[in-house]
């Protein structure tokens, strides 16, 4: 039996995200470095930038 996507979904503990999607600790450091950013921690915002680049190099948002 095959299993579905919303299945897998399900499964994964990813509600939303396909498995083929970005590390989840990637989409985590770029959006705790996008949040930094707004409110001026610039430090913090590049330390999550930084720690983004080396769990996903070759995805996308990345090079933004």
């Amino acid at each position: 039996m095959a299993i579905n996507l919303q299945t897998e979904v399900a499964l994964s503990g990813m509600a939303g995200m396909p498995s083929t999607a970005v590390d989840p600790l990637a989409a985590m450091y770029s959006n705790r470095s996008a949040a930094n950013a707004s409110l001026a921690r610039w430090n913090e915002a590049l330390e999550d930038a930084e720690a983004c680049t080396t769990i996903a190099p070759d995805w996308s948002k990345v090079s933004l």
